[in-house]
């Protein structure tokens, strides 16, 4: 996109999912306080299997595995609920644009984020700057109910990983299906260079 006469990447997005994404970066960052953990090679990693190479990373949570798939999993819950809940809350707002600059490998990135459906029903593609101009409302609005949002999200996530800490019983085992993955060995090359 060309935004007087500078070159950008655009991405749009709506507002309960932008909100969410906040959530679940703060939340991330505070299941790794709670349980550290880390990913590491299983034993077949890189193993050569049916013209590729087997992917076999697990999680290391120091014994504490159960309890943080267990909140990973809760986690996972709240955000969906909580996107569904926004989502409604924010149809009922009257029209809004925001917008973010960030610099991703030295290249502008603008998000547009809209607040709702009847917002992007307003925007005609050919036009669109000149229809997002008359509904732009400013980022920092937004800052009082990001914090309130991490805030909830991060207390929720709190008292769940103490109702964890408190009831988990290692001998009760859930079920969880096989996965075998197996990648090219031009996917692998592409792992080991990150």
């Amino acid at each position: 996109m060309l935004i007087n006469d500078q070159f950008y990447y655009a991405s749009l997005t709506s507002l309960a999912t932008h909100v969410v994404d906040e959530i679940e970066s703060a939340g991330d960052a505070l299941i790794d306080e709670l349980i550290p953990h880390e990913y590491i090679d299983g034993a077949n990693n890189g193993k050569q299997e049916e013209g590729g190479f087997l992917w076999d990373i697990k999680l290391d949570a120091n014994g504490q595995d159960g309890q943080l798939d267990e909140l990973r999993k809760r986690w996972y819950g709240y955000q969906q609920k909580r996107w569904l809940e926004l989502s409604e809350i924010f149809s009922q707002s009257p029209p809004a644009i925001y917008t973010q600059d960030k610099d991703w490998d030295s290249d502008p990135h603008r998000f547009f984020i809209f607040n709702n459906a009847e917002t992007l029903k307003q925007i005609r593609w050919r036009h669109f700057l000149s229809d997002c101009q008359p509904l732009m409302s400013e980022y920092s609005s937004l800052n009082e109910q990001l914090q309130q949002e991490v805030a909830r999200a991060t207390s929720w996530l709190t008292e769940n990983y103490q109702d964890i800490m408190q009831n988990f019983d290692p001998t009760v085992v859930k079920l969880h299906k096989k996965k075998k993955i197996i990648l090219s060995p031009q996917a692998l090359d592409d792992f080991n260079k990150h």
